[in-house]
């Protein structure tokens, strides 16, 4: 992340302003209009044209698949269409061996944002698919166990749910002294994100 959006408030304020002139950022609020545009026609043509519907099916399957396309872009596509009836058939999109060998690279990575991006699509699949974690449990409880600022609101997501599905297997193998460990480094400035790990 920028260090000006974490030191500098009035820089971040200047910026915005210039978006919102520039029409690029929603006046009334901090929604990109072309992702809120792209987001309303997809769900408007996926619900209105039927006969073409296999099209759509197969040009969202290319598009999930297709690894230039960010994992962050494919949370916010699931996330924004989640009340709509393209969310059904959108999610079973994702039960592909390549989603599955993306997640993992992604969260082998040593990029920790990325980490973050991975762990916040296995949380939508988790919760929301059959998605089975055993193939990728012990990448899972490595990040636990070394959970620092950038990574803790996304591993609390996916804890949180593994917690409520009662997937003992994983809770089982993580080593809770090491993650009361991880406390101990723990950064005023991402309190939020650290009190979601309960």
């Amino acid at each position: 992340m920028n260090a000006k959006f974490q030191v500098s408030e009035d820089w971040v304020k200047t910026k915005i302003s210039i978006l919102q002139s520039k029409k690029i950022l929603d006046p009334l609020a901090l929604r990109m209009v072309h992702y809120e545009n792209a987001k309303r026609q997809i769900i408007y043509i996926y619900k209105t044209d039927l006969i073409n519907r296999d099209f759509y099916k197969k040009f969202l399957q290319d598009e999930v698949n297709d690894i230039s396309n960010p994992i962050i872009g494919l949370v916010w596509l699931l996330n924004s269409t989640r009340k709509s009836n393209l969310y059904t058939d959108l999610i079973q999109l994702f039960n592909s061996e390549c989603i599955n060998d993306r997640l993992i690279f992604s969260l082998e990575s040593e990029d920790e944002i990325i980490n973050s991006h991975a762990l916040f699509l296995l949380e939508i699949l988790y919760s929301r698919t059959k998605l089975e974690l055993k193939d990728i449990s012990e990448i899972i409880v490595k990040l636990i166990h070394n959970v620092n600022n950038i990574t803790t609101y996304a591993l609390s997501s996916l804890l949180n749910s593994v917690f409520n599905e009662k997937d003992s297997k994983l809770v089982r193998t993580i080593n809770f002294e090491c993650l009361k460990e991880q406390f101990n480094k723990l950064d005023l400035n991402y309190l939020y994100s650290w009190s979601k790990i309960k």
